[in-house]
């Protein structure tokens, strides 16, 4: 019963969370939504230090440098990931971000030995044949910006992707934590990105600010009950039920965006999150 708790917490986290960032990412653009919500999930993340701090004998100089880039590439893949929201419809985005828990499953099939059956190839291969339906189904010549939101989920499905892969030998090592709380402490980088390329930083209103704020609550939220349930040895019966959240997403954001969708988008967003539910469920 634990596990389907801690699955469900990760479904109804993961799958509302990105709702709320697609709001604040409408409001005031992908660097100040990313940064907030970055800032927000290391407040929230700094009251487990506490009991984490046995796990930091485990750091070498190697697997800090390791942590520290792929933080680097999961801020990177968040701030992608918001400007697709902010370009493209929301339920496109999320079906093609959101599957890159099957090039996960083939990444560390390839990179780390992981087994993989006959099953699941086929199933990455559903969930890939519905993204591929999904990002051609639209005129590039009616609307190049909707078209740059499509390539740009598919550059966080691939960052994603590869965190996610490798973040597994952290937490092998380090414990489930660490590696998911140091990315959050990259939030600075945007504001020097941002100083940089001078784009101006506001502090958000209200109306942004509680967005935000939940946006880190329930993506966060969502981690933990993922890792906890993992490191606990309920993988198995968390992950599919988590892994499953763009159903959760797609299905929210239509109806509170309101984002045009054709049949064909229809359709492939329906074979790609079929074929993620059905991967996660599948056995190795």
């Amino acid at each position: 019963m634990i596990a389907y708790l801690f699955g469900l917490i990760a479904y109804f986290g993961w799958g509302s969370g990105d709702v709320f960032g697609t709001f604040a990412t409408r409001k005031v653009g992908p660097y100040i939504t990313t940064f907030w919500a970055f800032a927000f999930a290391a407040i929230l993340g700094s009251f487990y230090i506490p009991f984490a701090l046995g796990d930091l004998r485990a750091f070498t100089p190697t697997l800090l440098l390791l942590n520290l880039l792929l933080g680097i590439m999961y801020v990177g893949g968040n701030l992608i990931f918001n400007e697709a929201l902010r370009l493209s419809s929301a339920p496109i985005v999320g079906t093609i971000g959101g599957s890159f828990a099957a090039l996960t499953v083939l990444l560390s099939y390839l990179f780390l030995g992981e087994t993989i059956s006959v099953t699941r190839i086929a199933l990455i291969c559903v969930v890939f044949l519905g993204v591929f339906i999904t990002t051609t189904s639209h005129s590039q010549k009616k609307d190049a910006g909707f078209t740059k939101g499509i390539i740009l989920a598919l550059i966080s499905l691939v960052v994603w992707g590869i965190y996610f892969t490798f973040n597994k030998v952290l937490m092998s090592r380090m414990g489930w934590f660490w590696p998911n709380y140091i990315p959050m402490l990259l939030f600075p980088l945007i504001g020097i990105y941002m100083k940089w390329k001078h784009i101006p930083f506001i502090l958000p209103k209200r109306d942004v600010a509680i967005p935000l704020f939940f946006n880190a609550l329930m993506l966060r939220g969502g981690d933990v009950a993922f890792n906890i349930g993992a490191s606990l040895g309920l993988t198995a019966t968390v992950a599919p039920l988590g892994g499953a959240y763009p159903t959760l997403f797609a299905v929210l954001s239509y109806f509170v965006f309101r984002d045009p969708l054709n049949k064909k988008q229809v359709a492939g967003i329906i074979i790609a999150l079929t074929g993620l539910v059905a991967l996660g469920f599948a056995g190795r």
